[in-house]
């Protein structure tokens, strides 16, 4: 094997182990974005007093992440 197609293979495979880190970021935003969502609907029928409010900012934290992991996986496929 050639040094040209060694570095272009070595090349490929750092490629693809970046679209699959950035696929399992994105696999984990879904996960965080189903959370915040569960979030929500239990805010939406409380089963005590104030659990309204906890399930919303819970539902906003995850939320908040499910954006950090989307854009954690941009950066790496930037990188491509």
């Amino acid at each position: 094997m050639s040094t040209s197609t060694a570095e272009q293979r070595a090349e490929r495979i750092r490629i693809a182990e970046l679209r699959l880190q950035a696929a399992k970021l994105r696999v984990r935003a879904c996960q965080q974005d189903d959370q915040a969502a569960s979030y929500m609907r239990q805010g939406a029928h409380p089963a005590y007093d104030g659990q309204a409010e906890i399930c919303a900012g819970k539902a906003a934290q995850a939320g908040s992440l499910a954006a950090q992991t989307r854009a954690e996986a941009d950066l790496i496929e930037a990188q491509i």
